[in-house]
């Protein structure tokens, strides 16, 4: 009995510490959210949102599945074969789910070029023997069955400006080509939409430029910069939650945040400590992040 009490004491002081912790970083004593279950994924997978399941792919082996947080199903859904897998951004970058249910994945393929491809369909080259960095291949599904890809300024940042370039662009993949949504990126890896159709991008910078929270309007084209700030822990996901906050996985902190885009630059509610590669809000308010090798579910506290 006396080993279980002190075990009981050392629980609670490990408990207090870690919610002193976090109020003294600038997340509420009360968790928002608590984790309900994880399930085993490959290193980086790109995420989307299906209703009350996730859409997935694993980054360098190219395997596409969809879980079910709710009854814990894992299903298989097949494999993008020949991706680029060198380091950086490279392999299977982004994924989205259209209005019509239709999954898409963004990769770069055995030769270097980013693709963009309805699974099951013919791919679709996107930009030619992209360079090594920057290259974004980020997805994101629009209400009106719009599928968006977010490209970096591939290491050319005054090709940004050009209209012609896909340099820094925010692109409305369509059957006929692609169409420039808005401009003026440096990396807009960190991408989501609102049920509004509002674009938010966390645009990464390199040294010596700073990071910025860019909303852009629906429809596309006016882009307002929300925030910005210095900071080295880079944007690898975004996705607005029930209350119209930003959830950011920060990848080089692990730091998943609760943001108010009022007040982005500061610290937010800190709610997991292990989100690398994304993460998205389900229909019914709960969030799924990506950590170094699994898929964690995290659900609201009443």
């Amino acid at each position: 009995m006396a080993r279980f009490t002190l075990l009981l004491r050392l629980m609670a002081a490990v408990s207090a510490l870690t919610v002193a912790a976090c109020t003294a970083d600038g997340a509420d004593a009360a968790p928002r959210f608590v984790e309900a279950d994880r399930t085993a994924v490959a290193q980086g997978t790109a995420l989307a949102a299906d209703g009350e399941a996730v859409f997935a792919g694993e980054r360098l082996t190219g395997r596409l599945v969809e879980w079910e947080p709710a009854s814990g199903t894992l299903s298989e859904l097949g494999q993008v074969p020949a991706l680029d897998t060198r380091p950086e951004q490279r392999g299977l970058l982004g994924a989205a789910v259209a209005e019509d249910g239709t999954r898409h994945v963004a990769y770069t393929s055995a030769s270097g070029d980013l693709v963009v491809e309805q699974v099951g369909a013919t791919p679709r080259l996107l930009v030619e023997s992209v360079p090594d960095r920057a290259i974004g291949g980020r997805l994101v599904g629009l209400g009106d069955g719009t599928i968006v890809v977010g490209i970096g300024d591939l290491l050319d940042p005054d090709l940004v400006a050009d209209p012609e370039a896909p340099n820094g662009k925010l692109l409305a993949v369509e059957a006929s080509g692609t169409k420039t949504l808005a401009s003026g990126f440096n990396n807009p890896f960190a991408l989501t939409a609102g049920h509004d159709g509002t674009i938010w991008v966390v645009d990464n910078a390199p040294p010596g430029r700073r990071e910025r929270l860019l909303r852009v309007a629906a429809g596309g084209g006016d882009v307002e910069v929300v925030a910005e700030w210095n900071d080295t822990r880079v944007a690898s996901g975004v996705a607005v939650t029930a209350t119209g906050e930003l959830a950011v996985c920060w990848y080089l902190s692990g730091e998943l945040r609760i943001h108010s885009p009022a007040r982005f630059a500061e610290p937010g509610d800190l709610i997991a400590t292990d989100c690398r590669y994304g993460v998205v809000a389900l229909a019914d308010g709960s969030l799924v992040y990506a950590a170094e090798d699994e898929l964690v579910h995290l659900v609201a506290v009443d």
